[in-house]
């Protein structure tokens, strides 16, 4: 019906479906780069390698979808992703300098 364009809770549904496909797809990526770097025994098994390579260009590949279906989604979830992965990093130093004993647990 034509009241749903003009009611903003339903158009912010999108929203929540793009956000949560570029968290996973950001970390599902990452993930598996990591993996790839890390494991030197996949140098022995060029084909397992090969695979999660192809895997990991069709998770890019559909991160490029997304962005082109959904500009503005996408770059409001990006953004939102860059500021969660800040505040998880500052975060982890608040943390270590708590253990180290140069902050107070009460003031962290």
């Amino acid at each position: 019906p034509r009241t749903w364009m003009l009611n903003e809770t339903v158009r912010s549904f999108g929203y929540g479906r793009t956000n949560a496909k570029v968290e996973c797809l950001h970390a599902f990526i990452e993930a598996h780069e990591r993996v790839l770097n890390e494991l030197t025994q996949l140098e022995r098994f060029a084909a397992v390698r090969f695979c999660v390579e192809q895997v990991i260009a069709a998770a890019k590949r559909d991160l490029r979808l997304t962005e082109e279906l959904n500009p503005r989604r996408f770059f409001y979830s990006k953004h939102a992703l860059v500021l969660k992965i800040c505040i998880s990093g500052r975060q982890h130093v608040l943390e270590h300098q708590v253990q180290e004993g140069w902050i107070a647990p009460s003031d962290a």
